[in-house]
């Protein structure tokens, strides 16, 4: 069975990433516990592959977030293509976050390196599960 596993090995603490399905990146900056006052910024924010293919984002809110009125609302980043279809998967090795935020009219960029793999778990070796 195999094990999507993900880890950040860059970029800042408060910046937190969680790769869902492999269909797009759940993106929560700052605390959960307080509204969320960063705006990511589409048309200058990309993700590079670890083979330096260079892709453009789409953004939209987390509607699980909405729907369960929590302060903080977290942001879905969409990997897409050149011709602006969404891609849905993701590749294993270290891909480069380039996001451009807003947040109150000021603008900044964070950088985050997220290293992705796969782990192929097999209860026959690996016993079950703890």
């Amino acid at each position: 069975m195999p094990l999507r596993q993900q880890e950040a090995v860059g970029g800042p603490n408060d910046v937190h990433t969680l790769l869902v399905d492999d269909r797009y990146l759940l993106v929560q900056i700052g605390p959960s516990n307080i509204p969320n006052g960063h705006k990511i910024i589409p048309a200058e924010s990309y993700l590079v592959s670890p083979r330096g293919t260079r892709y453009t984002v789409e953004v939209e809110p987390h509607q699980f977030d909405i729907e369960q009125k929590f302060p903080y609302i977290r942001e879905r980043v969409y990997r897409c293509d050149a011709s602006g279809g969404r891609v849905h998967s993701w590749s294993n090795g270290v891909w480069r976050v380039h996001l451009a935020v807003d947040n109150a009219g000021i603008r900044s960029a964070i950088d985050q390196q997220i290293k992705f793999w796969t782990f192929f778990y097999n209860p026959l070796f690996h016993g079950p599960p703890n």
